[in-house]
């Protein structure tokens, strides 16, 4: 059997703050392995840390700057709808591209962000930003297309996103059913890898995300769903839950890696509890930067708002009474809202000055010749930024304050694409606020308890490297998810991209295998095979 040159493991969401204890009392052996015979430490994400932004970083080496992508959905040039974003919207070369170029099979399983399927030296199947469908038949996820059939046949039913959802009182069939996936997940990484040997192989787990996102109430006391006996009972879930994906990788590893196989392990992000969700278009409405229009049925629609007649306090009703998160598309989700909703239909353009969309803070200033019906003048633009930013640094949530700073996009984005982030970007107090933009108007407070997820994502993620020049249990200080790429062609002797934001991490080599290495550089041009920007074919449901 032809053992891997190169094997890359996405945990998706892990965080040193949760696995780092169970490393220490050996109960993620593989990883504590891992870590013992090669190097580690905590990697930095990209802001903000959300999956789309931070595998689209991860898988090119660049800042969103340059490869354009700032979070699940992007504003649609002329309009202000917003779709989601996909491998052919990410405006940069994805590092396969370049070790295919330069001979190296790559095989991809479940990465976030490479729907829809391209041609590949290898094969490919998508993970995150595939649509939802019921029936994958009709979804081409896989590269060559046909993979899809055989996986199939011979490994069985195969799901891209588990259909479970944690619901009050049904922890353990949220655990139960993310163990399914993860069998399946886990035969058919090994069924492909033994089937369609390859150079370079890269996977990523889904379900570590999913189990923080919706049972972290459970672990930390201080979080307002907490409960003293519901945790008792529920608390192992999440830990059990890594022992089981720490034992896979074992079994893989053990299968089809030697000695010689460079081994990374890599979340795109951390977790942390999430204790409210900021509505900061309810924010900018009260404050009189937003506007509605004043038809009669926005003025039904925003009566029924005001007495609590939201998105939110139904999917709290819904919630209580055993339901869980539907599986309902983007597009269908949106067009519900505006219905019976105040919704982005509502909004009167010609006479709002800012608005929001997007995870974590991000606001848009409706930019005269920029916005379709922009009307804030290039004169006032810098004052009513600054005007914003000082109100949201005095917003309360009770006696605490919400946005713990405001953050320059000149400062951390870089690159052509710097344009298509917000205006106006903030760090939330600890993440443990988060806004939730995907919606005009969720609730009718501009910050209340959060629902449906009790954790939500942090910027410190993890990196563990194991392999030859590497050093045994060495604790590296300082990496980023932009650096993990650059290492990897370094490590092959593969030119790097000129226009990559990383740095070789000189520190985790040993001296003799630095010296008989040299990094080289040249320029790439090519982004995705189709070479197009938009998927509007494509049709999703929510993510993250």
């Amino acid at each position: 059997m032809k053992k891997l040159r190169c094997l890359i493991i996405g945990l998706d969401g892990a965080t040193f703050d949760l696995i780092g204890p169970w490393i220490e009392d050996g109960s993620l052996r593989t990883l504590k392995r891992l870590m013992e015979e090669g190097a580690y430490g905590v990697l930095r994400t990209e802001f903000p840390p959300i999956t789309a932004c931070a595998w689209s970083s991860f898988l090119t080496g660049k800042n969103p700057g340059k490869h354009g992508i700032y979070d699940f959905l992007y504003r649609e040039e002329g309009k202000y709808t917003s779709r989601p974003n996909n491998r052919l919207t990410r405006r940069a070369c994805d590092f396969w591209q370049i070790f295919n170029q330069y001979g190296f099979s790559t095989g991809l399983i479940n990465v976030p962000m490479t729907y829809p399927p391209g041609e590949i030296k290898g094969y490919m199947i998508t993970g995150i930003m595939t649509p939802r469908n019921r029936n994958l038949d009709r979804v081409n996820y896989t590269y060559p297309e046909t993979l899809k059939f055989e996986i199939e046949e011979k490994v069985g039913k195969y799901s891209i996103h588990p259909r479970v959802a944690y619901r009050r009182g049904k922890a353990k069939e949220l655990y139960e059913g993310l163990l399914r996936d993860l069998k399946v997940k886990s035969k058919t990484i090994q069924y492909l890898l033994d089937r369609y040997p390859t150079d370079l192989n890269m996977f990523v787990i889904g379900g570590t995300d999913r189990i923080t996102h919706e049972l972290y109430h459970f672990i930390d006391p201080n979080h307002p769903y907490y409960n003293r006996w519901e945790a008792r009972k529920n608390k192992h879930f999440i830990k059990d839950y890594f022992i089981k994906v720490d034992e896979e990788l074992g079994l893989i590893i053990n299968k089809f890696c030697s000695k010689d196989t460079l081994i990374i392990v890599m979340s795109d992000h951390g977790m942390g509890p999430l204790y409210k969700w900021i509505h900061l278009n309810v924010w900018l409405l009260k404050e009189g930067y937003l506007k509605l229009k004043k038809s009669f049925l926005t003025k039904v629609k925003k009566m029924l708002f005001d007495i609590g007649f939201t998105p939110s306090n139904i999917y709290r009703i819904l919630l209580y009474l055993g339901f869980s998160k539907s599986n309902v598309s983007f597009e269908q989700r949106d067009k519900l809202i505006s219905y019976f909703f105040l919704s982005w239909n509502d909004i009167d353009w010609e006479r709002t000055q800012a608005y929001s969309r997007g995870h974590v803070g991000q606001v848009f200033i409706n930019k005269r010749g920029r916005e379709p019906q922009g009307i804030v003048g290039e004169e006032k633009f810098c004052s009513l930024k600054r005007e914003i930013e000082e109100k949201l640094l005095q917003l309360q949530d009770k006696d605490k304050y919400v946005v713990e700073k405001i953050l320059d996009p000149d400062q951390i984005y870089k690159g052509p694409y710097r344009d298509l982030s917000a205006d106006i970007i903030f760090m939330p107090w600890k993440l443990e606020y988060f806004a939730l933009g995907t919606s005009a108007f969720v609730s009718n407070k501009p910050v209340e308890l959060c629902f449906g997820n009790t954790g939500n994502h942090r910027m410190e993620g993890i990196f563990i490297i194991k392999g030859e020049g590497i050093k045994k249990n060495f604790k590296i200080q300082e990496a980023r998810i932009v650096d993990v790429v650059v290492n990897l062609l370094f490590y092959y002797n593969l030119p790097i991209d000129k226009d990559m934001d990383c740095v070789v991490l000189e520190d985790v080599y040993d001296s003799e295998f630095l010296q008989s290495k040299k990094p080289t550089y040249q320029s790439f041009n090519f982004r995705s095979s189709e070479g197009e920007l938009s998927n509007s074919k494509y049709d999703y449901s929510d993510e993250e």
